[in-house]
């Protein structure tokens, strides 16, 4: 009988070749013989994953003769011994699979090919644990196909005389091998007219093996053998090995079969009592378990009530009608696509396709097919035809959705199907009646996925749909679905889902009885969280109430159930809410929180390891910083306790709600507070740790708390306090630069002044105008004073406290610090500080101290040889200095000033009017608005009176706090000038960076000490002058 599958029509012969390997354990129902024609002349073209699951089988059935000829054709030598000796199972660590690859390796035949054979069976496991022992098996066959390949090329030169009476060899073997091959066909067709006296009774039994096989309902007579029967041994889901199951459904993107069943007659979606998995492409990390055994049955008519018996738990291919054909064309369009070695073109895979439509045009599940393979080579939805039929309409694009969510299962795709690709004719075939099965199959694959993309609105008609055919294993994964939006999602969504399933329970309880007690407990537990989420006490209170006077509740459930009674009594809607409040709030959250003592320590008596109902214990020990040391203990002990419960029940669940640290940081205040030196260490480290992971010591915690943990954490550990300190400033940089000691952390090193720096730009606007002088002043100290001196930050807090003083009425206090050298230097010099000290004084009307300052610049000017100083003296006059004082300078200049000889003050004059062969190029820096005015008239001047001497380039910064901002952009500005006029109406830092550039880029510098266009122009001059002087020496 299997030797006449070879007259099959093209593509089903070939499915035919590969029935045993996916129904491994139907082996024991077919004889030797027929076995091994069947195998041996197709063992080539088996998958690996199938081979391997084939030989295990014939090793548990003890059949050794077949087996040694499969282990012969394989080249894998079983060293003639007991069939027991011979091991496929996988090593048990990966030193022992090492192992037995250098054992198949070392000194054998065949040696590569053993090795392959090890590496595909070793492919077949799905744990990641063995991930690395099969990349050792590649990485040793790739060794030994390299040595087997030198090897070969050196047996070919030494045979390259015998290479021609070889292929005469094998020519004659070849010539045998038809000649065997054409008297196996004439011994097939004298068997087959032994069967049957003529070719029409070959068509008969061929009709009545597709009959059998696509038409699941109609029983094949008891006394003839059943062709079909081959095409359920076929059938890709496995009886007894579990892993060949899943290895199965992997590949097809459809939920594992369970069962062992044959498959025959159409059956029904389960009822709740039997819990299976979804559909794995959609749910695969949460399976569902459920102990009880599967059992099929057949379908009722819908005036006779559930049946009694625990339901099927087949998968969903079986409870949508699938036979054992349907799952080999999955396997079979699956291999096709991954182009495994051996499985069927493109085209061939087309043409099965086709041929099993054909095969019974009124058989709609074949158009599964069609849909799965379009999905899995990535073709179009195809257009719904005009007069299509509805049910077949309906199998296709279940079979579409299957296909495209085995490549693709993320809820993005799944969701882009449904709304976009789907059009209203397909979703009324979907969601009508004729959606029947194919249905319900999709609804499993797409319930999930959609819940998960937040289309509320796609999946409600869904389960109103489908719900009652697939609850018994929809259910829990909607309900954990539920359980896991509750926690950060927005509570109206699951509501939406959760009471369309209270709406549905009669018609799921009608079909499949009453729910299960846990389905029933989760989901009025669900909905009470949802209405304490949404607000709704009321609700939630006469929800959980009635949760409460269930007899059968757990300890631990029972405890939870009375610790959500006193949250709904305190008005917090969810375990994030779980926390002690600012001090605004504080006051009246404990008062509710005391209200309901009892109630907690009702919930902690029934069950200690409540988490929430210990964390609200322990939080008014937490916000009583005097709490007496029995308070605390006893508080920090429940906290202990409540992190040991969290890390035990759900740990992630627990970090998603932020009780965890939240737990974690209240524990560690109330272990600082004790002072006691055994554990301060312990606590500081673990604070920290909270510091360095960010997350963990989130904005939600009270700020007060926070500064307190941090002050005690410095004040307990020296050793350990300038990191603490540190990591604080970067994780609440607002908060820690009130209590912090800047001035400290600043001379610790550049690191803890840069993190100073970064928290002063972060905080500065949500600081006051005195804590920010306050923290530029110590920073300032610490950065002059500290070990290593930073000078840059100081020159940074200079510049910081000069804005402060010039924009909030500072000036007084600045200048105090601008008296005491000690203060400032060396970040600035004393022509810095006299600069701003001036412009501090002029600014608050003090002029007889500004004409002081002005008259030691000016000395000083006349003293270096700066040309300036004849413009600080016109700003002396300018400011009503005494004519006296403005005299004597005047005439200090005049002997200053070496007068030019005839000769050089004619050179000088020519220069000047003659200009150069290349103009000299002018950065002028300085001044605000009233300075840029004259940039016109001071243009036109110099073009008048010196034509083409020059190139100016006017740059007007202002008074802005953000000049380091345009510094880059004037240095750049520099480079192409050949020299520099600065002002000294502009601010401090801004001077010193430019004449620091100047000087790294060896250029001339000038100072404009005036604010007039008379002072600009004198330093413009000055400034070409120098730079003319430079360029033409002697």
């Amino acid at each position: 009988m299997l030797r006449a599958g070879a007259g099959w029509p093209s593509g089903v012969g070939l499915a035919l070749a590969k029935l045993l390997s996916f129904r491994p354990q139907r082996v024991a129902t077919l004889p030797d013989e027929a076995l091994a024609d069947l195998l041996l002349r197709h063992l080539v073209r088996l998958p690996a994953n199938a081979l391997a699951s084939l030989l295990s089988q014939l090793h548990v059935s003890g059949r050794v003769e077949l087996l040694s000829a499969v282990y012969d054709a394989l080249g894998v030598d079983h060293a003639g011994g007991d069939v027991e000796d011979v091991r496929f199972e996988l090593p048990l660590d990966e030193a022992a699979a090492v192992a037995g690859i250098d054992a198949l390796v070392a000194g054998r035949e065949h040696s590569v090919q053993r090795v392959t054979f090890c590496m595909e069976v070793m492919s077949c496991v799905t744990s990641s644990v063995w991930w690395p022992v099969v990349d050792r098996i590649c990485e040793r066959l790739v060794t030994c196909a390299q040595d087997a390949a030198r090897e070969a090329a050196r047996e070919a030169t030494r045979n390259a005389e015998r290479e021609a009476e070889r292929e005469a060899e094998r020519e004659a073997e070849r010539e045998a091998e038809r000649d065997v091959e054409r008297e196996a066909e004439r011994d097939v067709e004298r068997e087959a007219g032994a069967a049957s006296a003529t070719g029409q009774q070959a068509r008969r039994t061929h009709a009545a093996i597709a009959d059998e096989a696509l038409q699941p309902e109609e029983a094949a007579p008891a006394d003839v053998p059943e062709p079909a029967s081959v095409l359920k041994h076929a059938d890709g889901s496995a009886g007894a090995d579990l892993g060949d199951r899943t290895r199965r459904d992997e590949r097809s993107g459809l939920a594992p079969d369970p069962s062992a069943g044959d498959g025959r007659g159409q059956v029904e979606h389960g009822g709740l009592a039997s819990s299976v998995e979804p559909p794995a492409a959609t749910d695969s990390a949460e399976q569902l378990e459920r102990p009880e055994p599967a059992a099929a049955h057949e379908p009722r008519a819908a005036h006779e009530p559930p049946a009694a018996g625990p339901p099927s738990n087949a998968g969903p291919e079986h409870r949508a009608g699938f036979t054992q054909l349907d799952h080999l064309l999955i396997d079979t369009a699956v291999a096709s696509a991954a182009r495994s070695a051996g499985a069927l073109s493109v085209d061939e895979l087309d043409a099965l396709v086709r041929e099993v439509l054909a095969l019974n045009a009124k058989r709609t599940i074949s158009w599964f097919h069609r849909g799965y393979v379009d999905a899995l080579r990535r073709r179009d939805l195809a257009a719904l035809s005009k007069g299509g039929n509805a049910e077949s309409r309906a199998w296709y694009l279940c079979g579409y959705v299957q296909g495209a969510v085995r490549e693709d299962a993320s809820p993005e795709t799944v969701a882009r199907i449904v709304e976009v690709e789907l059009g209203d004719a397909d979703r009324e075939a979907l969601l009508g009646p004729s959606g029947g099965e194919a249905g319900a199959l999709m609804a499993e694959t797409i319930i999930l996925p959609l819940l998960r993309s937040e289309a509320v609105d796609q999946v409600l008609p869904w389960l109103e749909a489908y719900l009652p055919r697939v609850a018994g294993r929809m259910l829990e994964p909607i309900l954990r679905w539920a359980k896991d939006g509750l926690v950060h999602a927005d509570p109206e969504p699951v509501r939406r889902v959760l009471e369309a399933i209270v709406r549905l329970r009669p018609r799921i309880e009608q079909r499949d009885g009453p729910l299960p007690d846990s389905i029933d407990h989760d989901l009025r537990r669900r909905m009470a969280v949802c209405w304490r989420r949404a607000g709704r006490f009321p609700e939630a209170r006469h929800a959980v109430d009635k949760l409460l006077a269930e007899e059968q509740l757990s300890s631990y459930e029972r405890g939870r159930l009375l610790a959500d009674r006193a949250l709904i009594a305190m008005g917090v809607k969810a375990i994030e809410d779980l926390e002690l409040p600012s001090p605004d709030g504080r006051e009246a959250f404990l008062e509710g929180l005391a209200a309901q003592r009892e109630v907690l320590e009702q919930a902690v008596g029934v069950n200690e390891a409540v988490p929430s109902a210990l964390v609200a214990l322990a939080l008014p020990a937490v916000a009583d910083d005097e709490a007496p040391d029995d308070e605390r203990a006893r508080a920090a002990e429940r906290l202990r306790r409540a992190l040991a419960a969290m890390h035990d029940d759900a740990p992630e669940f627990w970090r998603r709600t932020g009780l965890l640290r939240r737990c974690r940081f209240y524990v560690t205040l109330l272990v600082l507070r004790e002072a006691d030196q055994a554990v301060l260490s312990p606590a500081v480290s673990t604070l920290l740790q909270m510091l360095q992971d960010g997350d963990d010591l989130a904005d939600d915690l009270p700020r007060d708390l926070v500064e307190e943990a941090v002050s005690l954490a410095v004040l307990a550990d020296a050793r350990a306090s300038p990191e603490v300190a540190l990591h604080a400033l970067r994780r609440r940089p607002h908060d820690m630069l009130r209590i912090l000691d800047l001035r400290h952390l600043a001379s610790v090193g550049r690191e803890s002044r840069k993190a100073v720096l970064d928290a002063l730009g972060a905080a500065s606007p949500q600081l006051t105008v005195q804590e920010r002088w306050s923290a530029w002043r110590d920073l300032l100290r610490g950065s002059l004073y500290g070990g290593d001196r930073g000078l840059g930050a100081a020159e940074r807090a200079l510049d910081a406290l000069e804005e402060l003083a010039e924009r909030h009425g500072r000036e007084r206090e600045f200048l105090e610090l601008l008296d005491d050298e000690s203060a400032w230097s060396p970040a600035w010099d004393r022509e810095d500080a006299f600069d701003a000290g001036l412009r501090l004084r002029l600014n608050l009307g003090r002029t007889d101290e500004a004409i002081t300052v002005l008259n030691k610049l000016a000395h000083r000017a006349i003293t270096v040889g700066d040309q300036c100083a004849g413009d600080l003296i016109e700003r002396l006059e300018a400011l009503g200095a005494d004519a006296i004082q403005v005299g004597g300078l005047r005439q200090r200049l005049d002997t200053a000033r070496a007068p030019e000889s005839p000769a050089e003050s004619a050179k000088s004059a020519k220069s000047a009017k003659t200009g150069r062969a290349a103009p000299v190029s002018v950065l002028f820096v300085g001044g605000n608005e009233t300075q840029q005015a004259y940039e016109q008239s001071l243009r036109q001047w110099f073009a008048a009176t010196y034509p083409g001497a020059c190139k100016l380039d006017f740059r007007f910064p202002g008074w802005s706090s953000n000049w380091g901002r345009t510094t880059d952009e004037l240095k750049s500005r520099l480079h192409e000038a050949d020299v520099l006029v600065l002002m000294r109406f502009v601010r401090t830092g801004l001077g010193r960076a430019m004449r620091r550039a100047a000087s790294e880029q060896a250029k001339p510098w000038v100072s404009c000490g005036g604010h007039g266009r008379d002072a600009m122009r004198r330093a413009i001059e000055a400034a070409v002058e120098r730079a003319r002087s430079r360029s033409q020496p002697g």
